[in-house]
């Protein structure tokens, strides 16, 4: 026990003598300890490497009082930094994004349809590319979300005639079938939809008609190719005609 402690004395007093010898010499101290590090290279990234591990504090607010004493600097040495490793940065900033959306993902959703309600053109591109780029999820997504694409059709036809007021979502299809009890909404008719329905434009978009769930009804298949671009009013008439033909109405 004696020896230990001996010899640890000992090792104080050749490191208090070394650091006396370096405050008294720092030139020399300098050139000795280059010279040393160019012999030991290994050694000295070693050296280097547990030091910064030991000393990660002192390290973090010297780093941080440089900084607010050199705002300009820092940002230059930034910016160098960012480009120098643009792919490593990029990656980063990916990575950082990625944890917050899911962190907030109510914040995320929220940002992303802002986003997507100011630029709907660059939404729109953004998408077609996304399906171009992945053919066969787009197949894949199409055949599973049937009245999607359909009112993805509607939106494209409507936006040609500048047309296009609100998405006419599944929820609006619903509130369509069940106020119109299940039965296509042409005169006359009452065919079940439970088989499949046309979301038809009331006011037809040739004719100044808007693509809104307001402008919106549900027809079966046969009506909706019969009514083609009709005004409501117009085929009316044609389908009260045609019943009095049959001795109906």
């Amino acid at each position: 026990m004696s020896g230990a402690t001996d010899g640890d004395k000992a090792a104080e007093k050749a490191c208090e003598a070394a650091r006396c010898r370096r405050e008294a010499n720092p030139e020399k101290a300098r050139e000795a300890g280059c010279r040393w590090r160019e012999a030991n290279p290994e050694k000295a990234r070693e050296h280097n490497r547990r030091w910064r591990e030991a000393n990660r504090d002192k390290i973090r607010e010297k780093a941080c009082r440089w900084r607010e004493g050199n705002p300009e600097q820092a940002r230059e040495k930034d910016r160098r930094s960012y480009h120098a490793n643009l792919d490593k940065a990029r990656e980063k900033g990916r990575e950082k994004a990625r944890r917050w959306r899911e962190a907030n993902r109510d914040k995320a959703n929220e940002r992303k349809r802002r986003w997507r309600r100011a630029n709907p053109e660059k939404e729109r591109e953004r998408k077609r590319r996304r399906r171009e780029a992945n053919p066969d999820k787009a197949r894949e997504v199409a055949r599973w979300n049937p009245e999607k694409v359909r009112e993805a059709t509607r939106r494209r036809r409507a936006r040609k005639r500048d047309a296009w007021r609100a998405t006419v979502s599944a929820a609006d299809i619903a509130r369509m079938m069940n106020g119109q009890g299940g039965r296509c909404n042409a005169p006359g008719c009452i065919a079940p939809l439970a088989s499949g329905y046309h979301v038809d434009h009331i006011r037809p978009l040739a004719k100044g008609g808007t693509h809104e769930p307001a402008n919106m009804q549900l027809l079966c298949g046969p009506c909706n190719v019969e009514k083609g671009s009709m005004m409501p009013e117009d085929f009316a008439r044609a389908r009260l005609a045609k019943l009095r033909e049959r001795g109906i109405a």
